[in-house]
């Protein structure tokens, strides 16, 4: 799906929006911390025979900054965020032989990734309260690994993801918001990876908390 087109498909929605209420400009800044917990997966190639356990150990902190569009009547909210976003993500190769013997220490990886964020959030006010849900979508702005410097393992360059977000805020007064979101992001956390040609698909997803602080204009 062509960025472009869902940056255009959220502004029109934001103009919407607009008709049912005032629509606010506002600056954002969050933090959040994944809770996935660590997956290992074995790799194998036959010639010579090695088996290759490889540790998937978490993700770092998801922090940035960025833009956000507010619109809400009395009973309705809708929030639009484009985001400037830095994470990573941490591997480790735990042995490589058919005998499974550990490797002491384990060698460790990493990737650091900057990413351009479009979240947009619906949902139900109650007073001061807001509760909604929905997509997010971002693309990888820049992005540096050392996995692929495992002769087996290759980088595709996949710059593309997507997710859902799900929300609990609360407003104070007209000019302040603070979130606590819980994001789940659909991709595997080796979406990029392939190993000997074929995906490594470790059937593992970046799961955050992350509180947001607004000020809106």
């Amino acid at each position: 799906m062509n960025f472009k087109f869902l940056v255009s498909v959220i502004f029109c929605v934001c103009i919407a929006s607009a008709a049912a209420g005032q629509v606010q400009l506002g600056v954002k800044t969050f933090y959040g911390v994944n809770y996935g917990g660590k997956t290992v997966k074995e790799y194998v190639t036959i010639a010579p025979l090695k088996i290759s356990q490889i540790a998937y150990e978490g993700s770092q902190s998801r922090r940035g900054l960025g833009l956000s569009l507010y619109s809400a009547s009395d009973k309705l909210f809708f929030m639009a965020d484009g985001l400037y976003s830095r994470t990573g993500r941490k591997f480790a190769l735990q042995s490589t032989n058919y005998k499974r013997t550990p490797l002491d220490p384990s060698l460790k990886f990493e990737t650091s990734e900057t990413n351009l964020r479009l979240v947009a959030m619906g949902g139900v006010k109650y007073k001061n309260f807001k509760l909604g849900a929905g997509p997010e979508f971002s693309k990888v702005l820049e992005n540096n690994e050392d996995l692929s410097q495992l002769n087996e393992v290759t980088s595709t360059g996949s710059n593309f993801k997507s997710g859902f977000n799900f929300l609990i805020g609360y407003e104070f007064g007209k000019h302040v918001h603070l979130d606590l979101r819980q994001s789940y992001i659909f991709q595997d956390v080796t979406q990029e990876f392939k190993f000997d040609g074929v995906p490594m698909e470790m059937n593992s997803n970046q799961k955050y908390v992350e509180l947001s602080l607004g000020l809106y204009f």
